[in-house]
């Protein structure tokens, strides 16, 4: 299956300005402003490294780690084929939609080990620096994490016989999932929420009242958290039924505030001795 990347980064651009005009339209939080400071960090973020990872690094660094692991495999077992499960007799569209939902849970527990481990969580730092939540940041990562996302995702994904190709499709739809999830966009889903991930369950992934956001790691699906233990909805859970729109969360990590500011100081700053000093739990 050959892939057009510049019809698929088309369609990502145009999805999350879709967003952003939703954000104008029908804002959660009336009085955050969408000129803000580091708008042009979160539009690099979204609009030029993520293109240039998967264009240039990440589709082929996994496909180089997948070819590794069959080397592995042929010299170690004797095996040819790592495929552990045909699904070809499969329907296309059943196939894409257990691809999906695959994809989904391994971000899901991907998600929970970059908290769980103090190493990735300094990678994942970089996704919580951000003070203020809206459409442009919610592919703010950094590039390891980015990798090693995919190469959680793809490896296992093998198994079934998905290729890098149609991985990276799926980790597209995900991708406008994030920048949903984090739009500043009033739209109840009313019971779906407990389905399909939403600002009004993730913002609580943001919040420092959360200790280092140990709730709510779904990606497009929110029912894994539900099932697993993490799934945090206040308000319903407390009782209360005026309206909240976050605002008067903080969002962050503690430290937050002495986090670079700029790219290149994100791009160094999980590797800094003085950053790993920042406070990462409660």
């Amino acid at each position: 299956m050959r892939l057009d990347y510049r019809l698929v980064f088309s369609a990502l651009g145009l999805s999350v300005l879709l967003l952003f005009v939703l954000e104008l339209l029908l804002p959660w939080r009336r009085q955050q402003k969408h000129l803000r400071p580091q708008l042009g960090l979160d539009l690099f973020y979204t609009f030029a490294q993520k293109p240039l990872f998967y264009a240039l690094l990440g589709t082929a660094l996994v496909g180089i780690s997948d070819f590794l692991f069959r080397d592995m495999l042929l010299g170690s077992f004797g095996l040819d084929n790592w495929v552990a499960i045909e699904l070809n007799n499969l329907p296309q569209w059943s196939q894409y939609l257990l691809l999906f939902l695959l994809v989904d849970f391994l971000g899901y527990w991907g998600h929970r080990v970059l908290h769980a481990s103090n190493v990735l969580w300094r990678l994942h730092q970089v996704h919580h620096s951000t003070m203020q939540i809206d459409v442009f940041n919610g592919i703010r990562q950094h590039i390891g994490e980015d990798l090693f996302y995919r190469m959680f995702q793809y490896l296992p994904l093998g198994l079934f016989g998905f290729s890098v190709t149609e991985t990276f499709l799926v980790a597209l739809v995900q991708s406008f999932f994030s920048s949903f999830t984090h739009a500043n966009v009033r739209l109840k889903l009313g019971p779906l929420k407990y389905l399909f991930n939403n600002p009004e369950l993730h913002i609580w992934h943001h919040s420092r009242i959360e200790g280092r956001g140990n709730v709510n790691f779904g990606d497009a699906l929110s029912c894994w958290d539900f099932i697993f233990g993490t799934g945090y909805a206040p308000r319903e859970e407390q009782g209360i039924t005026e309206e909240f729109d976050g605002s008067d969360l903080q969002l962050g990590f503690d430290g937050v505030e002495q986090y670079p500011r700029g790219y290149f100081g994100q791009l160094v700053a999980p590797f800094k001795p003085a950053q790993r000093k920042l406070p990462v739990t409660d």
